[in-house]
């Protein structure tokens, strides 16, 4: 497909006679993008003959990527999390930078591709579904016979919501490093690192700063202030959460078997992390900057670990007992949880076929619990033969700001992600189901 595609697009490159029928076709895009409601439109033919647009629907960006020989058929990337006080912008051109390739590889073989803005940053579960699902109508208005739709991370989630709620929009979806398994799980195992950490540096010169309160962000939300200040006040918190636990690392390395040594060991054993920088940074930065935010999206908090018994091998029963009278708790609240259920927890129920694919160790999505909870709800609803769970292997690189290597959040080369994307192709055309 991809080979009869791009010896299509160079011949009809090479051929003067193909241009003028292709110039109006797109130029008649852009009048129907305007006729069905997109503004401010802007367009463009870029280098290999293809059609950019740029525009605004209800008031948020878009971009798509047509191509030359568009095949009528779409593909709309769900961003994921990012945190509150970041701008909400999008790439004003999807297949730049790509690096991936979730864009670049779909429009090569004859794809719109592109995505839209979001109403905010931070938790957006709810507005990336209506802004992504209003994104494909739109192109639908356009000519598009037949849509997919990826995600990652928190677009992960998105993706399976999207599914799940819109069973008739999208033949197939592609949920990558996603919280597939919904919030409350995803949230109680980061605030599970979080407050075990903080009990055991507690007094050390490891301790995270800010407050220990489980209901609050210990690190604040920058105000508004323009892209490239927020940007740097981000980066900027982020050290101050690397720093302790960095050197809590250097030191136990320095010490083998020596109280810094000992301390990582129970952290990761009570916390149910691994051992790794990025695995225990990552998920106590989410809560450290993003816990205001959830609440207010939510209503409140959706853990509780009021009852929890936490525990380590490592640590006598007088130990242990200590650990679970000195951490701190934090209570949910009903409604909270229920609407993070909403905006979401899977149900299970879907008619796209779904591949989703995850790194077998995540240090921000615990991606054997998340890939579980998505199985047991197919298997639940008699919908795990629409379901293929694929793991890759996970990926390591030098952590910002340190010298160490750790795990990284959604590791994908892009030969995995052609390979799933055109495995996905062929389960929805051919109905030739992908190995996991």
């Amino acid at each position: 497909m991809q080979i009869r595609n791009a010896v299509l697009i160079a011949l009809c490159l090479a051929m003067s006679a193909c241009a003028p029928s292709l110039v109006k076709e797109q130029a008649s895009l852009v009048e129907a993008a305007k006729a069905a409601g997109a503004k401010s439109v802007k367009a463009r033919k870029m280098d290999d003959g293809g059609l950019l647009m740029n525009g605004k629907l209800d008031g948020r960006k878009f971009s798509i990527a047509f191509p030359w020989l568009w095949n009528h058929e779409s593909t709309l990337f769900a961003n994921g999390y990012r945190n509150k006080g970041l701008p909400t912008d999008i790439p004003g051109n999807p297949l730049e930078n790509d690096t991936t390739g979730f864009y670049r590889i779909p429009y090569a073989q004859g794809f719109a591709t592109g995505l839209s803005e979001y109403d905010k940053a931070g938790m957006g579960v709810q507005t990336g579904v209506e802004r992504t699902l209003a994104l494909k109508r739109f192109i639908d208005k356009l000519g598009a016979k037949r849509s997919y739709i990826l995600g990652g991370s928190m677009g992960g989630n998105i993706t399976v919501a999207l599914v799940e709620k819109y069973p008739d929009d999208f033949a197939g979806a592609m949920a990558v490093c996603g919280a597939v398994g919904g919030w409350p799980a995803e949230v109680g195992w980061a605030i599970d690192v979080r407050a075990v950490y903080e009990y055991f540096t507690r007094g050390t010169p490891y301790a995270l700063p800010g407050t220990s309160d489980l209901a609050r962000s210990s690190i604040s939300a920058p105000p508004t202030m323009p892209a490239v200040i927020a940007l740097l006040w981000f980066f900027h918190d982020m050290k101050k959460l690397i720093k302790p636990v960095q050197a809590l690392f250097d030191a136990a390395a320095k010490h083998p078997g020596g109280p810094e040594d000992r301390m990582l060991d129970n952290i990761v054993a009570a916390s149910g992390t691994v051992r790794d920088v990025s695995a225990i940074v990552l998920p106590i930065a989410l809560m450290a900057t993003g816990t205001d935010d959830m609440n207010e999206v939510w209503g409140g908090a959706i853990y509780d670990n009021t009852d929890k018994v936490y525990s380590s091998p490592y640590l006598s029963a007088e130990e242990n007992a200590a650990l679970n009278k000195g951490i701190v708790r934090i209570k949910l609240d009903p409604a909270a949880l229920a609407k993070a259920n909403e905006w979401h927890t899977p149900t299970g129920e879907f008619k796209a076929k779904l591949l989703t694919v995850y790194n077998e160790i995540d240090p921000l999505v615990p991606s054997v619990q998340q890939e579980g909870i998505l199985q047991a709800a197919a298997q639940k609803a008699g919908n795990a033969d629409r379901l293929v769970e694929r793991m890759v292997p996970s990926q390591r690189k030098k952590v910002p700001t340190t010298e160490s290597e750790g795990y990284v959040h959604c590791g994908f080369t892009p030969e995995q992600v052609e390979a799933a994307w055109n495995d996905l192709r062929a389960w929805v055309e051919m109905d030739r189901k992908p190995k996991p």
